[in-house]
């Protein structure tokens, strides 16, 4: 059975912590083009929610992109 799989680095870290994560996703199947995907934060908009990112790329902080096999940058 085919499988998608998803990772993060780092795998885990402390509330109000200021990082970076990267978030590895790798599909079973190639995806047809125009597929989008959905990155949910589960937010609710709440004080202790995340800081929901920034789509625009050249933005300095609270960012959130994608990166093909290939390195081509993908606005989000």
């Amino acid at each position: 059975m085919r499988r998608s799989t998803c990772l993060v680095e780092p795998s885990a870290s402390y509330a109000g912590e200021v990082s970076n994560w990267k978030f590895v996703y790798t599909t079973a199947i190639n995806l047809p083009k125009g597929t989008r995907l959905k990155f949910d934060l589960q937010s609710k908009n709440r004080i202790l929610d995340w800081q929901t990112p920034d789509t625009n790329l050249k933005s300095k902080g609270c960012l959130i992109w994608g990166i093909l096999s290939g390195d081509k940058v993908l606005a989000a």
